[in-house]
């Protein structure tokens, strides 16, 4: 690392402490111990002129001063730019000398802490030991009570820990900050220090000039404020400006400058360049200098703050320079034009930044001269407009950043009108400007926006045009002799079937990328082919050598040589092929021809049959979905639409979980019905008997009965009436209640969910341990019989769900009141419905 560059590093890394912004004015009050100690400590009074000399430097306008000695206030001026008003302040601290006695110190700690408050600054010199005792042994009477708590007789030293312990308290409730300009004094000499009680930051007096009056400063000030001393006599000469502090000896004069006692001895001045001295003086320097120039400032969305000087800025050096800041982040201005990247935490772009002036003298910690505030602006990249935008063309991006703004690349997203986005970079070149390309792929309205921490700016609206539509063109045709091929002429082939010929493809209009053109045969018979089969890559226009496989024994015909490809109009030219004749050419081609037509007579003759059976034999014949609630719901099989062309009906119902039913037209009228796929069918006149067909006639309900599911249908010659909608279908129809009560509402069905089914019913087999399996076909029957499971020890279970379509009571059935069978019984002792029921209106149909 340069040596410069090392300056550099640590002048911003020794700032982010030392240089906060400029708060609000707030008070100072010093407080002078004039106990008789302090005679001793500092005789010669060096603490109160360098004290004078620090305040001089580090108090700013607007700052109240309030000086206390004695217990009582002895000075009270607001402060301003002019040094001329720091003299009452220094007039009280030269006249407040040690003397004897010590009593009143206590007092004036209170009043100071009380005069300062919170944001406040209390000054306190002395040679920290606290002595609250007067001459006549008198103490502050809220100090001897506190004393009293540990000693009914308390001592000196009692009595000053006490008054520590009052004035620690009040420092607390103070929230102000605490400073202490320490005298020295012989080790053991201090009974009661009372500076850490306090939370003072000491500075010690016996250290040399320029340290104390650098270091009270920077205490008083809150930053870093004296650069550098001088010892000159006759005439100071000055590389920096600013406000100068003067230890004379007596009888010294200042050009210009203010005098802050009557010896002569402090001053102040607001020099330049030169200052006019008549004697010998230490001076204290504390730069002061502008910060000229024109700043800018941009906000970037990732937390960086990136600035710039506009025309010419201040000079700077290795040591000096300027520097941005925001609280407490510091970056250094570098580069030709000057620019500063600040990095911040903040999520929201923060409104001012600071642009220091820093100096920096020798191995001292860089000073702040001079800060100015600056505007921070949304960073942007102004798109310039776009023209000529249209579908599956390049389309040009450039990008203007904000003057001085430094971006280097730009990542931007298109959005277009079909739902395509595509990403897109755009990158600095040497004019400033940011560019890139890419290709829409829809025409109509395009959104961009950024992608990284810079504003996109574009036009209002950018719209896409449609693309010129692309247009494949076979140019031409030519043999291997180079005649001409299509209309009269025709490709000849050798003896192996095998033909050459050439052919120009072209691409209108010119499109923005190649394009991948396949050419195949349109119309040829099996096994000819092109040789080589492509894709080609076509950018404008390209002649392409082919050769033409015919397969042996086919005659010759024209077939299509077609050119396509993506996003292109396909192109096709006739091509006339003349093979070798061959003898079995003609027989096979007319055998085929038979072949083909005794096949599309089969296929028309049974596609007749089907249909005519449809609509003659089939006719409205319909299936009506039975819902929960005993109404009939909108879902409607006509078993016209489920013919196939061997005569068959076969419906699969949606809601099934599987299985399919299937119908047979019986000569009497009736339908016969079978279960397909695992499925069975239930009569509404036998309940508990899973049949592999059942007959149908109108108006009949039965089940199809899929595992442990049940399906609830009516069957219909022809669409129900409004009457029979009434009177007949809707008549037993129950509310939801009482359909959630009864489960199917006509069949048994094991539903896993069943509250009323045991566990040990819910796992077995519908078709098997409760229900009579049966391989007949059942006619309309008025008899039912239960088989209970097989398993002796197994318990009973319950047939509710069990309930007649037309039971007008909806009554279920419960088990124990039918009778038992053996399992595997082959011989059910039938029971009449009427002995279940009753006879009259109330029983089944």
């Amino acid at each position: 690392m340069t040596p410069g560059r090392l300056g550099a590093a640590l002048l911003v890394a020794a700032l982010p402490w030392a240089a906060p912004a400029l708060g609000a004015p707030r008070t100072v009050a010093v407080v002078v111990d004039r106990s008789g100690s302090l005679r001793y400590a500092d005789p010669a009074g060096r603490g109160r002129d360098l004290l004078v000399l620090s305040l001089g430097l580090a108090l700013r306008s607007g700052d109240r001063a309030r000086v206390f000695a004695d217990g009582e206030e002895l000075c009270d001026v607001e402060i301003d730019a002019a040094p001329t008003s720091l003299r009452p302040v220094a007039d009280a601290l030269l006249a407040a000398s040690p003397r004897r006695g010590s009593g009143a110190l206590f007092e004036s700690l209170r009043a100071a802490f009380a005069a300062a408050g919170p944001g406040g600054l209390v000054l306190v010199y002395g040679d920290d030991d606290l002595d609250v005792l007067s001459a006549e042994g008198d103490a502050p009477a809220v100090v001897l009570r506190r004393a009293r708590r540990t000693s009914a007789r308390p001592t000196r030293e009692d009595v000053n820990l006490a008054a520590r312990e009052v004035l620690a308290g009040v420092a607390r409730r103070a929230k102000c900050a605490v400073v202490g300009l320490r005298a020295p004094l012989p080790p053991g000499a201090r009974s009661v220090p009372y500076f850490e009680a306090l939370g003072a930051r000491a500075v010690e007096l016996g250290e040399e000039a320029l340290e104390v009056v650098r270091r009270l400063g920077e205490r008083v000030a809150g930053r870093p404020l004296v650069s550098h001393s001088l010892r000159a006599r006759g005439r100071l000469r000055l590389d920096v400006g600013g406000r100068v502090a003067l230890l004379a000896a007596p009888g010294s004069q200042v050009a210009g400058g203010v005098s802050l006692d009557r010896d002569g001895r402090l001053w102040l001045v607001d020099a330049a360049e030169r200052i006019a001295l008549e004697g010998e003086a230490l001076a204290f320097v504390a730069p002061r200098l502008p910060v000229p120039g024109t700043y800018r400032a941009y906000w970037l969305s990732n937390g960086e703050v990136r600035a710039l000087v506009v025309g010419e800025g201040p000079p700077t050096s290795a040591n000096d320079g300027l520097v941005l800041a925001s609280g407490e982040r510091r970056a250094r201005f570098e580069g030709t034009p000057a620019r500063a990247r600040l990095a911040l935490d903040a999520t929201q772009a923060p409104r001012e930044v600071e642009v220091l002036r820093v100096v920096r003298r020798g191995d001292l910690p860089p000073v702040v001269a001079g800060r100015r505030r600056i505007a921070v602006e949304r960073s942007y990249v102004e798109l310039l407009p776009v023209e000529g935008a249209r579908a599956d063309r390049p389309l040009r991006l450039v990008g203007r950043p904000a003057p001085g703004l430094d971006v280097d690349r730009l990542p931007v997203e298109a959005q277009e009108a079909g739902g395509l986005v595509q990403q897109v970079a755009l990158r600095r070149e040497e004019d400033g400007l940011l560019r890139g390309s890419f290709t829409p792929r829809s025409d109509g309205p395009l959104a961009l926006r950024s992608l990284g921490p810079v504003e996109l700016r574009a036009p209002e609206s950018i719209s896409i045009a449609p693309a010129e539509a692309l247009r494949l063109r076979i140019v031409s045709l030519r043999g291997a002799d180079g005649r001409p091929l299509g209309g009269p002429g025709a490709l000849e082939l050798d003896r192996d079937g095998r033909g050459r010929l050439e052919v120009v493809l072209r691409v209108e209009p010119r499109p923005p990328r190649p394009l991948a053109v396949a050419l195949r045969l349109n119309g040829a018979p099996a096994g000819a082919q092109l040789d080589p089969p492509g894709p080609f890559t076509v950018a404008k226009e390209r002649s392409i050598a082919l050769a033409l496989r015919w397969p042996p024994r086919v005659d010759g015909q024209p077939v299509g040589l077609r050119a396509e490809a993506e996003g292109a109009e396909p192109a096709e030219r006739t091509l006339a092929v003349e093979p070798s004749p061959g003898p079995l050419r003609a027989v096979a081609a007319g055998a085929l021809l038979a072949v083909a037509l005794i096949w599309a007579g089969l296929l028309y003759r049974r596609w007749s049959r089907a249909a005519r059976f449809a609509d003659v034999e089939v006719g409205r014949r319909q299936l009506r979905v039975v819902g929960r609630n005993g109404r009939l719901s909108p879902e409607v099989y006509r078993l016209a639409n489920h013919v196939d062309d061997d005569l068959r009906i076969v419906v699969e119902p949606e809601e099934s979980p599987g299985g399919a039913l299937s119908f047979e037209l019986r000569p009497d009228g009736g339908v016969l019905c079978r279960g397909e796929g695992g499925a069975r069918v239930v009569h509404a006149d036998r309940p508990t008997i899973l049949a592999e067909a059942v007959v149908l006639t109108h108006g009949t309900p039965f089940a199809m009965v899929y595992k442990q599911r049940a399906l609830r249908y009516v069957y219909l010659d022809r669409d129900p009436t409004a009457d029979e909608l009434t009177t007949t279908y809707l008549a037993d129809a129950m509310t939801h209640d009482e359909a959630a009560l009864r489960d199917s509402g006509v069949f048994l069905i094991l539903d896993d969910e069943a509250p009323n089914v045991p566990r040990y019913s819910a796992r077995l087999e519908a078709s098997t341990e409760l229900l009579a399996a049966s391989q007949e076909i059942l006619d309309s029957a008025s008899e039912v019989a239960f088989v209970p499971p097989s398993e002796e020890d197994a318990p009973l279970v319950s047939d509710e769900g069990v309930v007649y379509l037309d039971s007008a009571e909806g009554e279920i059935i419960d088990s124990e009141e039918l009778p038992r069978l053996e399992s595997g019984s082959g011989d059910a002792p039938a029971i009449r419905i009427e002995e279940l029921y009753g006879e009259g209106d109330e029983g089944p149909a």
